[in-house]
């Protein structure tokens, strides 16, 4: 959790300058851990910053495609109301893998 929080931190400026690059390696390095030592909670909000960045495309180059790969991520289990929410905008893919 404690990544999850750093991130969050660096992402809003929250305590400390904020730094959308620092956030961004916070949420990349929580997508890469084994999921058995994460909560689902940890992935889908790792997830949704991270499509939330591609679509932003300040930190990473702006791609729709991948926004809405880890928007599906972070949406997997249908109950992640922001990342449907920018789904809905962007649509969803025709098959989920």
């Amino acid at each position: 959790m404690a990544g999850v929080t750093i991130g969050l931190c660096y992402y809003y400026g929250i305590g400390v300058t904020r730094d959308k690059f620092k956030a961004l390696q916070y949420f990349e390095q929580i997508t890469r851990e084994e999921s058995e030592h994460l909560s689902g909670y940890e992935l889908n909000e790792a997830h949704y910053i991270l499509g939330k960045m591609y679509l932003d495309g300040t930190v990473v180059d702006q791609s729709i495609d991948k926004a809405r790969q880890y928007l599906e991520l972070a949406d997997e289990d249908g109950d992640h109301r922001s990342a449907l929410e920018l789904l809905m905008l962007i649509g969803r893919s025709k098959t989920l893998d």
